[in-house]
């Protein structure tokens, strides 16, 4: 049983259809693997957009509400501002510093984590002149834009995997009706083609594929 079995499987590792099939899905799988690559690069640049928008919106909406807090010393406000800053997806870790010494904070951040930082310099003015009295620090988490590329990759390649492979088949089938089965009946044919017997005969017994051969074989003795 075992003997019948392992003569099957190299029968088919040499055989022709093994062979189309694993160039098929050979080539069929590496071009799905590049277009799923340019997909989820397209696709990690949207969101890091995203985010650099959320930041720009954070800069636009409560940099100088939060300015003048900061310059009227509302220890509340400045509180309730930076709680809402920190209300915004991804948004980790706000702090409000000055000559490096942390004066707000609210939030926390990993370190070994990917995250986005940008500074802003809270500049009020002041008797028409600018000063520059504190820096707004925000932080934005990268884990869930990663998180969801690694869903949306297993996603990309199981339903490009199935598709892939539904074609190969097709393909495969297609060439074997095209052209694989009439090799396989060519090489059958001449295994036991004897070319001493009468081209009728030999087209009764074979039929439309044995006339194929017949006119193959034709072309070969006037050669």
């Amino acid at each position: 049983m075992f003997e019948k079995y392992f003569l099957m499987k190299n029968r088919w590792k040499s055989s022709l259809a093994a062979k189309q099939l694993t160039y098929i899905l050979l080539f069929s799988s590496i071009i799905t693997l590049f277009v799923t690559l340019i997909q989820l690069y397209i696709e990690y640049r949207a969101d890091i957009s995203i985010v650099k928008t959320q930041i720009e919106q954070i800069e636009k909406v409560h940099l100088e509400s939060l300015t003048n807090s900061l310059w009227a010393l509302d220890k509340n406000q400045i509180q309730i501002q930076l709680n809402s800053i920190l209300s915004i997806q991804a948004v980790e870790y706000i702090e409000i510093r000055y000559k490096g010494l942390s004066l707000f904070s609210v939030g926390q951040f990993d370190k070994s984590k990917h995250t986005i930082a940008r500074d802003f310099k809270m500049i009020i003015n002041h008797a028409g002149k600018n000063k520059n009295i504190g820096t707004l620090r925000v932080i934005v988490s990268l884990e869930g834009v990663y998180s969801r590329i690694v869903e949306r990759a297993l996603v990309i390649l199981v339903t490009q995997g199935m598709k892939t492979f539904v074609v190969s088949m097709f393909i495969l089938f297609i060439i074997h009706r095209l052209v694989t089965r009439h090799v396989i009946a060519l090489v059958n044919y001449t295994k036991k083609m004897d070319l001493n017997k009468p081209y009728d005969t030999i087209l009764k017994k074979e039929g439309s594929s044995g006339y194929r051969v017949l006119r193959i074989n034709s072309k070969y003795r006037c050669l």
